[in-house]
């Protein structure tokens, strides 16, 4: 899971797409821009070839997670190679120390989903989120906010809005490919009405 799969509609529904990197690491080391929107984001297991588990989308989802509370990528290098070393080696500094706005239990709930050891992640989903509500999630809205004030005007800004506009694109692009199947769906059934 990345940033890029998720998508958000217009009556805030939340989608996800592509799922399952499959055995990508070797393609995406050859190609340094795309290495940079999906690398930061891999557990380190997948590194050792463990394939996907609920473990390893706890700790693409805790990546992402960080990215939104801090606005920087909790992974991320000068080349692939040193982004991969730094996913199985370091851990990202505490978002508390990043932003001193942001509450002082997302660090707790980071280091957990984070963990380098999948054993010592949230077992499931539902955990995570569990804490993220006993964290009162709804009282940190002002925290996001300044947040995004705080980056409208430098790079980490620009580099969100860029993935906005992308997030843009692929909306409309989603969007035609679904009223295409829909009419060839119709097209289908009325096809399949005639033969009864």
């Amino acid at each position: 899971m990345t940033p890029e799969l998720i998508w958000v509609n217009k009556e805030h529904q939340v989608g996800l797409f592509g799922f399952g990197f499959g055995s990508i690491i070797p393609s995406y080391l050859a190609n340094p821009e795309a290495a940079e929107m999906v690398l930061p984001y891999l557990p380190p297991e997948f590194q050792q070839s463990l394939g996907p588990s609920i473990a390893g989308d706890i700790f693409s989802a805790g990546t992402i997670l960080y990215e939104l509370l801090t606005t920087i990528p909790a992974f991320v290098a000068e080349t692939p190679e040193k982004t991969l070393e730094r996913v199985l080696q370091e851990d990202p500094p505490p978002p508390r120390a990043i932003d001193t706005r942001i509450p002082s239990g997302f660090n707790d709930i980071i280091h957990t989903a984070l963990h380098k050891n999948p054993a010592h992640r949230y077992p499931l989903a539902s955990d995570l989120l569990t804490a993220l509500k006993d964290k009162k999630l709804s009282d940190s809205i002002a925290v996001a906010k300044a947040v995004q004030e705080k980056t409208a005007n430098d790079d980490v800004g620009k580099y969100l809005q860029r993935y906005a506009k992308e997030d843009d694109k692929r909306d409309s692009q989603v969007s035609a490919a679904l009223s295409e199947w829909r009419q060839e769906e119709e097209i289908g059934r009325a096809s399949c009405r005639e033969r009864v």
